[in-house]
């Protein structure tokens, strides 16, 4: 039976919450005191023995090396091989995060820091288990796996979870770095990945069972090692869940290019970032940046918004990513892996609006010649109060997250250059604005998340009448194919394509072909596209939610 191939799910969680707790973020555990290793725990690992803990019905051995320490010389160079051992290594404590400064935690400036966390079940039942691997989140700044327990003993898995380097440490490229620079975290990712595909059956994984998964920053690493060339074979499934949070259109104040959709910086330009970074530190060479302590680093590196902090996100360097993972994924040009993609409503950490005359500048700072427009299709009198705060956030969050994140929909004809959002709420058009006071429609609805990628069930209600037609219109000269849903979307329709024998028609109206003799369709240019219903899920709820800790943003 031949193998399913370039499988995608596409779903749209309803609040930014959502994310933090399916995905059990990346903020660390509280430090551990010492503990004993536990009888029964010894792992021969293929640089050594290993010994963890047993608690609560799991076993866990944590802060063990899967590379060497990225210090001296090996700062800012590939992962090189951890050193052999040969007395047994307790580990029983985790090991302090990699460089970074106070944000999802106290900060730290361990180097020594490429570990990885294994959590399995005390009782696997003899069969091997399927392996999930956590690429955390923090904007590529900051954070450090999660604790992994739940998961493990819900879903009967084992957990590895990641540490790798972060910020300047993970990516700052320098023409006297050589070739290739930069992406160093990435090339974290993929050893520690080497590392699980040698080691895991020894603590009763499957290797061939391999799902990596993550949020913020960690859906986009999972983009990332999709279209990798280098992270082929390494793993079989992805789960990206919030890995669009840059600012599409407009000025990012917080993180750089660096999520989902995002064009990423070239070799070029990040290694011209680099020469300011160590041209600000008063360097002339990489030699003097590796001589400097972390902490000056971290301080120089700063919010990472700036002319002389270096590059801080991936970036095109043409080994590790050939192009930006946007790219990719529209040409079709990923790894063969089974993914599934989830973004929130609202990802984007902009400033809110709290006045009109905010509504207007933020606008203008974002969308720049189309503010007139969005002016237009987001007037801020159609929205309650306080709707300077609801009309910028349902912009924000149509242009941003939403949209790129959920479904790459056909244009729905010349007049509206946008891509839209299906309605939750079937038998309503799409684009419906709230009338002047009406306010019914900002009560929050139970419903499913919208599946964009599984085709529709039998006996579902139609759609709105004339999304469907404007949905199976031809997009750049591409006729979609007929299979259900998966065929009105471009980059779908690229990441899926038909079962052998189907016939699919070429761009520009040529002739059918198989769908991998076919270059795929370009992403939509996305605009902003009128308001689904005003957005109140993103303002702070009035009390704490039963069973939801408390936690700061993951990205």
């Amino acid at each position: 039976m031949q193998r399913r191939k370039w499988h995608v799910a596409v779903v749209a969680a309803a609040s930014a919450g959502a994310a933090a707790v399916a995905l059990a973020m990346s903020v660390p555990a509280d430090a551990q005191s010492k503990a004993a290793c536990a009888d029964g725990t010894t792992v021969q690992t293929d640089k050594g023995a290993v010994c963890g803990t047993v608690a609560d019905g799991v076993k866990a051995w944590l802060g063990v090396p899967y590379a060497a320490s990225p210090v001296g010389e090996l700062r800012w160079a590939p992962p090189e091989p951890h050193a052999a051992w040969t007395s047994t290594l307790e580990a029983t404590e985790r090991s302090e995060p990699c460089p970074q400064g106070p944000g999802l935690g106290p900060g730290s400036v361990n180097e020594d820091c490429l570990r990885v966390n294994i959590v399995a079940p005390e009782k696997s039942g003899g069969k091997p288990l399927p392996v999930m691997v956590e690429l955390h989140g923090g904007g590529f700044r900051f954070g450090a796996p999660s604790d992994g327990t739940h998961l493990v003993k819900e879903g009967g898995v084992i957990n590895v979870g990641v540490q790798y380097r972060l910020g300047v440490f993970g990516f700052l490229a320098h023409e006297g770095l050589g070739d290739h620079s930069g992406n160093y975290a990435l090339r974290d990712q993929q050893a520690a990945l080497r590392w699980v595909r040698r080691n895991i059956a020894r603590f009763g994984g499957d290797p061939h069972n391999v799902t990596i998964y993550g949020a913020s920053a960690g859906g986009s690493s999972v983009c990332a090692n999709t279209a990798s060339p280098a992270a082929k074979g390494l793993f079989q499934k992805g789960i990206a869940q919030s890995g669009e949070y840059n600012s599409l259109r407009g000025v990012d104040v917080q993180w750089q290019a660096q999520d989902c959709k995002s064009k990423l910086p070239t070799e070029k330009e990040a290694q011209q970032a680099g020469e300011r970074f160590a041209t600000a530190l008063g360097c002339e060479d990489v030699a003097c940046l590796r001589a400097l302590p972390v902490d000056k680093l971290l301080k120089q590196a700063g919010s990472s918004i700036g002319p002389d902090v270096g590059t801080q996100g991936p970036v095109v360097d043409g080994k590790i990513l050939p192009m930006s993972p946007a790219e990719a994924f529209a040409k079709g040009r990923v790894n063969d892996v089974t993914l599934m993609h989830g973004v929130d409503r609202d990802e984007v950490q902009l400033p809110s609006a709290e006045t009109p005359q905010q509504y207007k500048e933020l606008v203008r700072q974002q969308y720049g010649p189309l503010a007139d427009r969005v002016f237009k299709l987001y007037p801020m009198e159609r929205f309650p109060e306080p709707s300077a705060f609801i009309a910028y956030r349902t912009i924000v969050a149509d242009s941003n997250s939403g949209v790129p994140g959920a479904a790459q929909r056909p244009p729905a004809g010349p007049a509206h250059q946008g891509v839209r959002l299906p309605d939750r709420q079937r038998g309503r058009p799409a684009d419906v604005l709230p009338r002047p006071g009406q306010t019914e429609r900002l009560v929050p609805r139970e419903r499913e998340p919208v599946p964009f990628a599984v085709p529709r069930r039998a006996g579902a209600d139609p759609e709105p009448e004339g999304v469907r037609q404007a949905a199976d219109r031809p997009v750049d000269g591409l006729r979609p194919h007929r299979e259900p849903d998966r065929g009105r979307h471009p980059v779908l329709a690229a990441l899926h394509p038909p079962r052998p024998g189907r016939a699919v028609a070429r761009p520009g109206g040529g002739q059918p072909g198989h769908a991998r003799d076919r270059a795929a369709a370009p992403l939509p240019v996305l605009e902003p596209v009128r308001p689904v219903r005003p957005l109140t899920a993103c303002r702070p709820l009035p009390g704490p939610v039963p069973g939801v800790p408390d936690a700061p943003s993951p990205h």
